[in-house]
């Protein structure tokens, strides 16, 4: 009789519970809330303030730079002749920019770079034989200069007068100028330079199977 009681008291507390949750839900649809404040998320922390020192002496430096912009180019020759003795005697510059019997004799070794790796070739008498005998250009200093690249930011320029008018004109990648880009890219070429990869590229057909430039084969 005793458990019978009990299981009847937990039963009635359990109902009690429910229809206590039940009558809870229904005053919150029942009374209007639209007196309460939705949760919001918690506001930001203000950012301090940047102090007033903290690009100190920043204009005055930006206002040397637009001075020194804002004057006619000129050359200094001080400079000019120091930076010239430099890569004269520390890079050989004039001697060494072209490939020639002069200055590369039979059994000297080249060293070139190929997908980020240097490379050395042996220079055999076969490859000799392919080197002009002497630097084609005189030892004489040009005023202006322009270097062309192929990566096609010149498209629409209409730089190809300015282009043509430098007493010197370098282009990488044997660039095709008889498309109608002349107005953009101009005519005038001095040098072309072409890495073995282009080579192969537009005139692998002609040497077929057989070793390449590089002494690879293709």
């Amino acid at each position: 009789m005793k458990r019978h009681h009990e299981k009847l008291s937990i039963s009635l507390m359990i109902t009690v519970l429910c229809l206590g949750s039940l009558l809870t839900t229904a005053l919150w649809i029942i009374v209007p809330n639209s007196h309460l404040e939705p949760s919001r998320p918690p506001s930001p922390k203000k950012v301090p303030p940047w102090p007033s020192d903290l690009c100190k002496g920043c204009r005055a430096l930006i206002e040397k730079v637009r001075e020194r912009y804002s004057k006619t180019w000129k050359k200094q020759e001080d400079i000019y002749r120091n930076l010239s003795s430099q890569l004269r005697s520390q890079c050989q510059g004039f001697d060494r920019a072209i490939i020639t019997q002069a200055n590369t004799p039979v059994g000297s070794t080249l060293v070139y770079a190929s997908e980020k790796k240097k490379k050395t070739l042996k220079v055999t008498p076969e490859i000799f034989s392919t080197f002009i005998k002497e630097n084609p250009f005189p030892k004489k200093k040009w005023e202006t200069c322009a270097v062309v690249g192929n990566s096609g930011i010149l498209a629409n320029s209409s730089c190809g007068e300015m282009i043509d008018s430098a007493q010197l004109v370098i282009r990488c990648n044997l660039p095709s100028l008889g498309k109608g880009y002349e107005r953009h890219v101009g005519t005038k070429t001095d040098i072309v330079t072409a890495n073995p990869s282009i080579l192969l590229k537009e005139y692998g057909d002609l040497i077929g199977a057989t070793p390449s430039i590089c002494g690879e084969s293709t």
